[in-house]
């Protein structure tokens, strides 16, 4: 093969054979967002797919060791420069790359329900003193934008977690009575909803409730779909790329307010003409601990009144 499974899921090692094809793949594939298929902001997402070909190695630089994915797209795209060296062009900074986006801000509709340009603005909210503050973050300290970076290094520590989520199903920590929720949104290309429904699927779990349409108002507003396996539940959020709240907040408020109050996820109704009043979230469970790590898909455990966040 031209392009070895290893050196794409890496970035390294890459022939210019395989940088060549890959090229050419990209052109033809267009530009997209890897975090969300039908993205519209497309001179304002930090991670974009399609940069000018000018930018693609000072992309590398500026962030570092991006996803494989990424790397091996930057490269690709700009393999001319890869070949001759530096193309001696002047790099954007990141303010200018915000200045340079011509996305019409203000919240759109059908695509792209959200604002566009929120990455520019997140950079210009940590940089105020009172937000360095209160996050106990020093005055002269440097905001950078990275994923997998340099000097960020995730080691593995367990291959397969499937067996992990039966014994918490139906094994040995069945009798803490722990519910899980694995939800992913359905537009995401980079962690898709496909790959996250065969690994939940694959765990031979009983079905409780077959795969079913769910809504945000409790009437026809499609939120996406739900399987439910006893304690175990995946879900799908229509339209929602991988930051699920920022791209479906309505459906992400809806799903989370019915997990944590151990409710079911309103069905649909086809003769629903009116929704109805939303109710509002009871204090009834408390998030406790908040915490990170990647993973296939995000997942949501509940035991008792502590809720842990694993993305």
């Amino acid at each position: 093969d031209i392009c070895g499974e290893a050196q794409l899921k890496s970035g390294i090692g890459l022939e210019p054979a395989c940088l060549a094809l890959l090229k050419e793949m990209n052109q033809q594939v267009g530009g997209f967002y890897e975090y969300g298929l039908y993205d519209e902001c497309v001179y304002s997402n930090p991670f974009s797919s399609m940069p000018p070909a000018s930018l693609a190695s000072q992309r590398l630089k500026r962030y570092g060791a991006a996803p494989g994915y990424t790397r091996w797209r930057a490269l690709a795209e700009d393999v001319d420069t890869v070949k001759r060296g530096d193309s001696g062009e002047k790099a954007e900074t990141h303010e200018q790359m915000n200045i340079m986006a011509t996305d019409t801000p203000g919240v759109k509709g059908a695509l792209n329900d959200y604002t566009c340009g929120t990455a520019g603005a997140l950079f210009k909210w940590v940089d105020l003193p009172e937000v360095r503050a209160a996050l106990h973050v020093p005055v002269n300290s440097n905001w950078f934008c990275a994923d997998n970076g340099v000097g960020f290094v995730y080691q593995t520590t367990e291959k397969n977690l499937m067996p992990f989520y039966i014994d918490v199903v139906q094994g040995k920590y069945a009798k803490f009575g722990i519910r899980v929720l694995v939800y992913n949104g359905d537009t995401d290309p980079s962690i898709n909803s496909l790959a996250a429904q065969n690994w939940t699927s694959a765990l031979g779990l009983t079905v409780t409730q077959p795969w079913r349409a769910w809504t945000s108002d409790n009437c026809r507003r499609m939120g996406g779909y739900v399987t439910t396996y006893g304690n175990f539940a995946f879900l799908t959020i229509r339209g929602a790329g991988h930051m699920v709240p920022e791209y479906k907040p309505v459906a992400a408020s809806a799903f989370m307010r019915a997990w944590l109050l151990d409710e079911e996820f309103s069905p649909f109704n086809a003769s629903c003409t009116v929704p109805p009043p939303t109710a509002t979230l009871a204090p009834r469970h408390h998030v406790a601990a908040l915490g990170s790590q990647f993973s296939d898909s995000n997942t949501l455990h509940e035991e008792n009144t502590r809720s842990d966040f694993v993305q």
